[in-house]
């Protein structure tokens, strides 16, 4: 797992991607390979839903996560589900009040959304 969050944050996603896989057949539920996985599915506007499947998987599993929370509320914005971005959002910064990727997503959605 370690070698993978290296590549990850070295960028090298196909390499990164091939180890947290590799860790997901040995250990199913570790929350960072799940996590390391939707970080790279992310980065590619075809892979939004298995990046906020992964993120699920860390919060229905760390409801403690508002990193997790966090990124689910930036990909449901992505969608355009202001809603569900919002829920999210209210989720994370209640765990994490200045938590400033949550509060800069805030005001994109603020921006992008005329209900909000």
């Amino acid at each position: 797992i370690q070698l993978a969050s290296l590549l990850l944050n070295k960028n090298e996603y196909k390499k990164a991607e091939k180890y947290f896989k590799h860790c997901l057949k040995l250990w199913p539920k570790c929350l960072q390979a799940h996590f390391g996985l939707a970080k790279i599915y992310e980065q590619s506007p075809y892979m939004l839903e298995p990046a906020l499947k992964h993120y699920k998987y860390v919060r229905d599993n760390d409801k403690k996560n508002y990193k997790a929370c966090c990124q689910i509320a930036i990909l449901y914005l992505a969608k355009e589900d202001y809603e569900s971005s919002a829920e999210y959002l209210k989720k994370c910064l209640q765990m994490k009040p200045n938590y400033l990727p949550a509060v800069l997503t805030m005001g994109d959605l603020f921006s992008e959304s005329d209900n909000f």
